[in-house]
């Protein structure tokens, strides 16, 4: 798996298969998701994996230059007993993934608890472009997909989340055609 191209004049890797791989975690992993931009246009594709004690097994279906594995924990949020340590109030917006993006992205964010929500995408001026999500959520982790329009010109756009109309938190997005 070891190849570099300092001149310029190597021929192009193979792809790799069913890679077998693991890693360590100190921490219970709820959900396990690549990325490729040599695959499907680079969008997340969730994976299975197994956990033996602290070691977390997985295949890798492909790989040829690189893919981004990110695991996520189910520390961050326990809906059973409706904490979360480092979430300060009843939410939190992650961001988006990917971030830059084209053609779409995927913005997710937590509830503690059930509350009415509306995520609304703004550009740079101020004026809204679009609402993604305008409703009541359950607690829990969530997602919503923006795929702009063909006419939106790349650039930084907001994201803001209300929570009962009432703005909560706001992220960049950059959108690069």
């Amino acid at each position: 798996m070891e190849w570099a191209d300092n001149s310029g004049i190597q021929t192009e890797p193979d792809t790799i298969f069913s890679l077998p791989l693991s890693f360590r975690s100190g921490e219970n992993i709820a959900k396990l998701w690549t990325a490729s931009p040599d695959f499907d246009d680079c969008s997340p594709r969730e994976i299975g994996f197994s956990a033996n004690s602290d070691t977390i097994s997985f295949v890798l279906p492909r790989l040829k230059y690189w893919t981004m594995v990110v695991a996520e924990t189910d520390s961050a949020l326990d809906i059973n007993s409706g904490s979360r340590k480092d979430m300060p109030g009843n939410f939190r917006l992650t961001g988006n993934f990917p971030n830059p993006f084209n053609p779409s992205t995927r913005i997710e964010f937590y509830l503690l608890h059930r509350a009415r929500l509306r995520i609304d995408i703004y550009n740079t001026l101020g004026q809204k472009i679009i609402t993604l999500a305008n409703r009541l959520f359950g607690p829990g982790r969530h997602s919503v997909k923006w795929q702009p329009a063909d006419n939106l010109a790349s650039g930084i756009y907001i994201c803001r989340l209300y929570i009962e109309n009432q703005i909560k938190e706001s992220k960049k997005l950059l959108f690069m055609k």
